[in-house]
């Protein structure tokens, strides 16, 4: 059996979290009534960013703020048809960068975050 972590890394600070604690996770930046489930503090991060959402036993990331965007490998992830929320299937070793869009006007690093599918040994 498989363990699905997510890596998150912003200002030289690190959070793993296991994914498969839940079947859906927020993903944001806090501010009054707004606490997601990973919380990102940088301003280039929208309050609600995104989410992680198991699907039939797979992960995915579906992006709902397009003005600060998110990368995934390095590529910004585009709307959908329409506008819709277009998923994106994760795989070991995938890399997000929340944030800043198509670069950090200000100087600033995106927060990051490595999917890692971990074996257990039963």
């Amino acid at each position: 059996m498989n363990n699905n972590l997510l890596i998150v890394s912003e200002n030289e600070r690190t959070h793993v979290y296991d994914l498969d604690t839940r079947s859906t996770w927020e993903v944001g930046r806090p501010y009054k009534e707004i606490d997601p489930d990973i919380k990102f503090y940088g301003k280039s991060v929208s309050r609600k960013h995104g989410r992680l959402q198991n699907i039939d036993g797979f992960w995915f990331y579906l992006d709902t703020n397009r003005k600060n965007g998110t990368r995934y490998n390095g590529k910004l992830i585009e709307p959908g048809i329409n506008g819709r929320i277009k998923p994106v299937m994760l795989e070991d070793g995938d890399i997000l960068e929340f944030g800043c869009g198509e670069k950090c006007s200000d100087g600033s690093k995106p927060a990051v975050a490595k999917y890692v599918v971990n074996q257990k040994n039963d």
